[in-house]
Parts: C-alpha cells; structure tokens; sequence
C-alpha cells in the first residue's frame, strides 16, 4: 500500500492535472513549469496546423532541424539561438481540432517563450482564440 500515493502522483501528472508547477490561461493553455511543456487545442485541421506550426519557426527565428507528418501527427523539431531544442507535437483530434504540444529541455524552459510560439502558430493557422 505505500506505493499507492506514487502512483497516484505519477498518474496526476501524467493526464496534466492542476498541480503545483501548472498554470494554465484559457487563451494559451497549460504551461508546465517542472517539464517546460505548454498544450493546447488549436481550431484547424492537422495539414494548416503543421503549415502554420513551420511558418511560426521560421518567423521567431529558430532553425528548424525536423519536420514528419502523418495522416494523425505530425512533429516539428528546432533550435533556437542558444541551441537549445523545441519540439512541437501535433496530433489531429478531429477534422476541424489539433493538439499543440511544445516541449522544450526539461528546466531550460521558458515560458514566454512557449506561449510566444503558440500565439505565432495560431495566427498562421488562422485560428480563433479561446
């Protein structure tokens, strides 16, 4: 029974539950402050996601180092001034709806940052905010 309140911490975690280390703005969705990951939905299909999601690289300034897309995800990998890496993930969730993960090195995150990337992606993608 002590692993119990590991797992259950583990599993809170896991799903992004209100935790401390998450904060969260409807407009720009959750930032997790242990991981450096910021998710949110994005109202556009997966194809103009992606587009919008190397448009948005590109116009911050970040060298993009990987771009793969399949028919349900897709993944944009860059690098910013300092080298560090930034991994997007897409995953399609509907015709009309795309999960936006960006993760970025775990405590060299930044928040700005990420929120700034998901903004720029969003105007791409010709999304509305929430």
């Amino acid at each position: 029974m002590r692993s119990l309140p590991i797992v259950v911490s583990v599993l809170a975690l896991s799903v992004g539950a209100a935790l401390p280390g998450c904060k969260t703005d409807s407009s720009t969705g959750t930032y997790n402050t242990v991981t450096g990951n910021l998710n949110n939905t994005i109202e556009a299909d997966l194809n103009r996601t992606f587009e919008a999601t190397r448009a948005a690289v590109r116009d911050i300034g970040f060298r993009e180092t990987k771009a793969n897309k399949d028919a349900l995800q897709a993944v944009v990998l860059a690098k910013d001034a300092t080298d560090s890496t930034i991994e997007i993930n897409l995953k399609k969730l509907s015709d009309r709806a795309t999960e936006v993960t960006i993760d970025q090195t775990v405590m060299m995150g930044n928040e700005s940052k990420a929120r700034l990337l998901f903004d720029k992606i969003r105007e791409h993608a010709g999304a509305p905010m929430r």
